[in-house]
């Protein structure tokens, strides 16, 4: 009943059937093997530096600071503090940019993910991109029991990780979570005030 699909409910049964499908989806995105793909429209960063963390706050900051109505120092804030902490690439994934509940297509019948939409923020990048946007707190919603926090309204957030590095076989590294919950709020907000 939400038309973005933020905070979606799913239900008990229904999250049982689609979780597994949503972290299998994931870990087979982030490990493709991007080195044996052609790509056009997109370079892939250099594993090892500081390239792609650099390359998404540079979009961003251009974006604020020629499309901004007025000043707002918080933004210059996070900024620097962004510039300060880049972190290092391990590995370049695909990246979907906007990996969440609302933007799969299912099968209700069979509870089979069939589509995954809206892919205008994807790119080569770091794993940690999605996993830190998925995870923020409007993304999902608690359980029946009001205590568990459920990642896209599917699965709490513990089980997810866990089952994430096992799919996967990458590991989710803290330090990069904090940089990419940082820099997504910065892109959200120069996305609505910009």
């Amino acid at each position: 009943g939400r038309i973005v699909g933020l905070g979606t409910n799913f239900g008990p049964e229904l999250r049982k059937q689609l979780a597994p499908q949503f972290l299998q989806h994931l870990a087979t995105i982030h490990t493709a093997d991007v080195g044996s793909m052609s790509f056009t429209t997109m370079a892939p960063p250099a594993a090892q530096t500081n390239e792609c963390a650099r390359l998404q706050l540079n979009r961003a900051r251009r974006v604020w600071e020629e499309d901004r109505a007025e000043a707002f120092p918080l933004m210059e804030v996070a900024a620097n503090w962004l510039e300060r902490n880049l972190p290092i690439l391990d590995r370049v994934s695909v990246v979907h940019g906007d990996y969440r509940s609302g933007n799969f297509l299912f099968d209700e019948a069979t509870g089979k993910i069939t589509a995954w939409l809206d892919w205008e923020r994807g790119h080569l990048g770091d794993r940690h991109r999605d996993l830190a946007w998925m995870t923020q707190k409007e993304k999902g919603h608690f359980a029946e029991d009001g205590k568990t926090y459920l990642v896209c309204g599917l699965i709490p957030l513990e089980e997810f990780n866990e089952r994430y590095e096992e799919a996967s076989g990458l590991p989710i590294l803290e330090d990069r979570l904090t940089f990419y919950r940082i820099l997504n709020c910065y892109q959200i907000i120069t996305t609505v005030l910009a």
